[in-house]
């Protein structure tokens, strides 16, 4: 029986420097913060991250944002949180929730600004007429699909998002009138609404994508065109290619749509009014013989590759009202210098890149994050001083800056990506190497495959830059000094000599899959001055050992996991394959992805009775003979025990209520009181299923 769509939003602030507002916070009992995460836990009140509904998996974009892409979860209520590994969650991906027929319930946080065509088709929610007014289907304040609507239509109060291809072939459609609340407009929302000549849009709109209104009535009729441009209201919506000479914006347009001038490649001056506050993406790509540009310093954001390819584009002043550039914005321009002013926080993945004339940048006081590739094969750069509100550098950031000699990079510096300097006159210059090490600044950004044996890291050193060690098989053993502040992503990945690490006091933040695949490693072990992390038994924990942060690959015997972990992650002891036994405490709620995978050796586990859930392919390949559910759970996630070839008894403690659902969407009830035949049930039969126990 269908249950009703509870359907819900957060209100969240958010912030680009990965940290989360709350004002209702008080970090120490009267100072309100921003959250900022590390594992989950704010690094200055001890709070934890909210969870998304386990499942839920995420793209991480080139502007330092996640996209929902996939949902693989067994819940029927699903909560997509504001951030995700401390990271602003900003988008929902096509077909994300395609195999979801299950969903009933969707928390939507209030930073999303991005929602895919058919994000949600497939769910519950869409497929239930009842939950469409007037064939318009809306989740809280996200307008996510129109069907056979005719007539004038008018949004209703409190939208905030027009999803993709919302409208899409609404032939009949019109008139359409836009409230004050919406700020964003999908790609192709209104296409092909052949009969649509009025449209009204408020000036909350700060954006508007690709060819939302292409082929409507409105934008067919040669009547609406100005000198070869399209303006609806007070927003730029599209410039024939043909379009020639200088061209200056009307006074009082808003924004410029995505893709407005792309290919217009006769135009050679574009004049932006004091009016105008976004500059979309690709908005001017393409444009060859543009060599002019005047900005206004109303724009806040300059948009994805808006002058990509703009190769006669020699010069341009960035505003200081805007606050993002955005990734490969002015990607193969023939700027020589760029100036970015102290208002810009982020600058996008491949911002200038290939603009191999680019010789002087001088980057701006308030710029947090350099997006990766955002500078690359700028071989004309010769130095580069970087600002002490950087805190993170993408990967490959000024790599193939084949001139680039001078590098000034701050202590701030957390994070620096794979390569981030790779390929410069810097890297190239053997006298910047020590003994296989490259540092630039007090940051260890590389080593060489031919580093072996121990390595002591000079003392002073602040970040080690991600995949800095990684692959390095002749490397048995590593000293960090007390300096060291960040461990970046897979630092030391495959570094299958390592045996045992010691974190020091001074580190505050060790990155994904930091010490990964390194199968000799038996222990991390912790420094007690450390307010961040500690350790126990050799297994990596934050510090108030609530969260397994990392499980040495080569850790043996009997495990026993600390007393208040409430969940044990996904692949959290995956192949750790010297295990023989665990003991989980009864603080743990869930059980993730592939938490014991391919623990080959592991035949005791006693699953504890505060567990309700088991996540997907939890128990594969494990060595287990028996195993008893506990009454508490109420879901097993598909293939939690495949290839468990010793299993020979699965005893539930509540038999009642339990079932899976066949590939035809048909529930089938299941008879769990035979331990032997739960076996061929879970391993067998239904193993391609997720099970769930009612009420």
């Amino acid at each position: 029986m269908k249950q009703k769509l509870a359907v819900m939003l957060l209100a969240a602030g958010m912030a680009f420097s990965c940290a989360f507002p709350l004002a209702a916070c008080n970090g120490n009992g009267d100072t309100p913060h921003e959250h900022t995460y590390v594992h989950g836990v704010c690094t200055e009140c001890g709070a934890l991250e909210p969870q998304p509904t386990d499942g839920l998996e995420f793209t991480l974009t080139g502007d330092a944002e996640y996209t929902v892409s996939d949902y693989t979860g067994i819940d029927s209520e699903v909560t997509i949180t504001p951030t995700y590994r401390g990271i602003p969650v900003t988008g929902i991906g096509e077909w994300a929730f395609q195999s979801s027929e299950h969903v009933t319930s969707i928390t939507i946080p209030d930073s999303v600004t991005s929602i895919a065509a058919s994000a949600f088709s497939g769910t519950a929610y869409y497929e239930d007429d009842s939950y469409w007014e007037n064939d318009v289907l809306y989740i809280g304040n996200y307008l996510i699909d129109a069907r056979g609507i005719s007539g004038a239509y008018t949004i209703k109060d409190g939208t905030k998002v027009i999803a993709d291809a919302a409208f899409q072939y609404c032939r009949s459609l019109t008139g359409i009138t836009i409230p004050d609340s919406v700020t964003h407009i999908g790609d192709y929302a209104f296409h092909d609404c052949s009969s649509l000549t009025s449209i009204t849009i408020p000036g909350s709109v700060t954006s508007i994508e690709f060819g939302a209104f292409d082929d409507t009535a409105y934008y067919n009729d040669e009547s609406n065109w100005e000198n070869g441009v399209l303006y609806i209201g007070n927003y730029l919506i599209k410039a024939r290619s043909a379009l020639s000479g200088e061209y200056t914006i009307r006074d009082g347009t808003k924004a410029i749509a995505d893709n407005a001038f792309q290919l217009c490649q006769s135009l050679t001056g574009i004049t932006i009014p004091d009016s105008v506050t976004c500059i979309g993406d690709f908005a001017f790509r393409e444009c060859s013989h543009l060599s002019s540009v005047t900005i206004p310093d109303s724009v806040t954001r300059i948009g994805n590759s808006a002058f990509q390819f703009c190769g006669n584009l020699t010069s341009v002043t960035i505003p200081d009202s805007v606050t993002r550039i955005g990734g490969w914005a002015f990607s193969s321009c023939g700027l020589t210098s760029i100036t970015i002013p102290d208002s810009v926080t982020i600058i996008g993945s491949g911002a200038f890149q290939y603009s191999s004339n680019l010789a002087n940048v001088t980057i701006g006081s308030s710029v947090t994050y350099i997006g990766e590739y955002a500078f690359s094969e700028c071989r004309s750069l010769t130095s580069i001083t970087i600002p002490d509100s950087v805190t993170s550098i993408g990967m490959s950031a000024f790599s193939w800056c084949l001139d680039l000699t001078t590098i000034s990079i701050p202590d701030s510096i957390v994070s620096i990506g794979d390569g981030a300097f790779h390929n410069t006159a810097y890297y190239n210059d053997e006298s910047n190497w020590e003994n296989d090490v490259l540092y630039v600044g007090n940051h260890l950004v590389e080593t060489r495959e031919t580093l072996s044996g121990a390595c002591s890291i000079r003392n002073g050193t602040k970040a080690i830059a991600e995949h800095a060690f990684a692959g390095n098989s002749n490397l048995t053993g590593i000293t960090i000094p007390d300096s060291v502040t960040s461990i970046g992503d897979s630092a030391f990945w495959r570094c299958s000599g390592l045996t045992s690490v010691t974190i020091p006091g001074s580190v505050t933040r060790i990155g994904d899959s930091s010490f990964a695949e390194c199968s000799s490693l038996t222990s991390i072990n912790v420094s007690e001055n450390n307010a961040t992390y500690s350790g126990q038994d050799g297994i990596l924990y934050n510090k108030a050992k609530t969260r397994i942060v990392h499980v040495p690959r080569a850790i043996q015997g009997e495990v026993t996991i600390a007393e208040g972990v409430t969940s044990i992650g996904e692949y959290a002891f995956s192949d750790c394959r010297e295990i023989i036994s665990i003991t989980i405490p009864d603080s743990v709620t869930s059980i993730k992805y592939g938490a014991f995978s391919f623990c080959i050796n592991l035949a005791n586990i006693t699953i504890p009775g505060s567990v309700t859930r088991i996540g997907e392919r939890a128990f594969e390949n494990c060595n287990l003979t028996s195993i008893t559910i506990p009454d508490s759970v109420t879901s097993i996630g598909m293939g939690a025990f495949t290839n468990c070839v010793n299993l020979t008894s699965v005893t539930f403690e509540n038999t009642e209520g339990w079932s899976v659902e066949g590939w035809d969407g048909q529930i089938n009830n299941i008879d769990v009181t035979d331990p032997a035949q739960n076996v061929a049930y879970l391993t067998d039969t239904y193993n391609g299923h997720n099970w769930t126990r009612g009420e």
